[in-house]
């Protein structure tokens, strides 16, 4: 696997309790004080990111609540099991939001989908969310039981019954739910997430409408939008009519070849940069059996802790070290991006990052409302793998889409590769027309004066010159 420095200097913050992470907005900082140090080596970092044929590998020093909720799982599925597990913990989390760097407020929705072969693992995926997911598993038996009830005694009366509908609370809800009942389940909800696990793409048949419907895919980009509204109205006094801000949290499995599949006709619309993508490739030496852990007693009591403390968090909490790493994961990333003007690994890095917000705020109320010290260097590697993973299966779908043109794996190429040696203001912005940018000449002034503040070119006395 390819190996990045992911120890970096962490975030310095002077108190580590929660007071210290609860501050005025007047008072956060916009990242660009220590922008130019943190970003040093953003370019050439993401030049070998997305050159790259394997994922970045996992710092070995990892979160305390990741270590301890994939303890059981094998080796070759800790990776996943990392991410995915963030997702059953954040199941937990309602009633609770986040300031994220644009102001806006984040609840901790988060998704995946889990890439792999047939008999890889990713049953070791499931079997580690059924257990993480136990309590609120639990509560929805009182639900099934209510639904079964009222359903049978409908029967035994006949349609004709008009005993009002009692509420179901139901929170762990089937791949193969239709539209009206997860409307009417969401109405019902009291705003606490769901959780859905699709063990195949085909389980969503049903509420894709059919075997050629889409309408799953409204469910799917809903699911990671804040303040969205979800449900219908209909006439029939027996017909659902519903209003509810759909909290979805959801795992997919799939293969890869199903992955570009799956995602036809909506590569750029919106449902695929909605949940991150993480892959389990097959164990080093297939001799050997993978077995799970004990996921009994002893595992419940290790996760209990986190559980509780994911519960008695909220209200609104700003967590300055997350806001901090994200500014500076960002001003990385832009390093890079100035030099390669790349507008789809732009695009890709907004819903990146701000899961890997979700992931340290996660982490942060599970231990507490306190910053593990891993937790710097893991989620800058859990964005560069997020990144990798969008980069390595949907770049070259997404370039085709907006403009039909072949590109390949080799990485997007900096600006600066394409221009000759010694260049002109107009040979640029004749560049920039023939890759379809949108042409401003103060931005390209702009970019022009960013070179020269980086020694890539200078000045001459017909235009500009390359030093690298």
């Amino acid at each position: 696997q390819m190996v990045i420095p992911f120890e970096v200097e962490p975030v310095t913050e002077q108190k580590m309790d929660t007071e210290s992470n609860v501050i005025p907005l007047s008072k956060l900082s916009d990242g660009k004080k220590s922008a130019s140090k943190s970003t040093k080596d953003g370019a050439k970092v993401y030049e070998q990111l997305f050159a790259s044929s394997q994922a970045p590998e996992e710092p070995k020093r990892r979160p305390h609540v990741i270590q301890t909720a994939t303890k059981p799982v094998p080796q070759h599925v800790q990776t996943a099991a990392g991410l995915t597990c963030i997702t059953d913990f954040s199941t937990y989390a309602y009633d609770v939001n986040f300031l994220y760097g644009d102001n806006a407020l984040k609840e901790l929705r988060t998704n995946n989908y889990v890439v792999g072969e047939n008999g890889v693992g990713k049953l070791f995926i499931k079997l580690l969310s059924d257990a993480i997911l136990l309590q609120i598993d639990n509560e929805d038996e009182e639900g099934w039981s209510v639904d079964k009830k009222y359903k049978k005694s409908k029967v035994a009366a006949g349609e004709r019954k008009t005993e009002e509908r009692p509420q179901v609370k139901i929170r762990l809800i089937s791949p193969n739910i239709t539209k009206p009942e997860l409307n009417q389940l969401g109405d019902e909800s009291d705003g606490k997430p769901f959780f859905m696990y699709v063990a195949e793409p085909d389980e969503l048949d049903t509420l894709k409408g059919g075997r050629y419907g889409r309408q799953h895919f409204e469910v799917l980009k809903k699911a990671d939008d804040e303040n969205n509204r979800a449900g219908q109205m209909r006439a029939g006094s027996q017909s659902v009519s519903a209003k509810y801000n759909l909290r979805l949290n959801y795992i997919i499995e799939i293969r890869p070849t199903q992955l570009l599949d799956f995602f036809r006709g909506e590569i750029v619309n919106g449902a695929r940069d909605r949940a991150s993508i993480c892959e389990i490739l097959a164990p080093s030496d297939k001799r050997k059996w993978p077995k799970m852990g004990d996921l009994g007693e002893k595992y419940q009591a290790a996760i209990r802790p986190y559980i509780d403390n994911i519960l008695a968090a909220k209200g609104t909490i700003v967590c300055k070290r997350a806001i901090k790493l994200i500014n500076k994961l960002r001003n990385e990333f832009f390093e890079y991006y100035d030099e390669t003007q790349d507008d789809v690994l732009e695009l890709m890095t907004h819903r990146a990052l701000c899961r890997a917000f979700k992931r340290a705020c996660l982490i942060y109320i599970a231990d507490g409302q306190k910053w593990d010290p891993a937790l710097d260097s893991w989620i800058r590697w859990s964005f560069m793998y997020d990144m990798w993973q969008q980069f390595h299966y949907f770049y070259d779908a997404i370039k085709a889409a907006n403009s039909d043109l072949k590109v390949t794996k080799s990485g997007p190429k900096s600006l600066c590769s394409i221009l000759p040696k010694d260049f002109t203001f107009v040979q640029l912005k004749e560049l920039y027309i023939k890759l379809g940018k949108y042409v401003d000449d103060e931005n390209l002034h702009g970019l022009l004066r960013t070179w020269i503040g980086r020694k890539k070119i200078e000045r001459t006395e017909t235009g500009y010159r390359q030093l690298q």
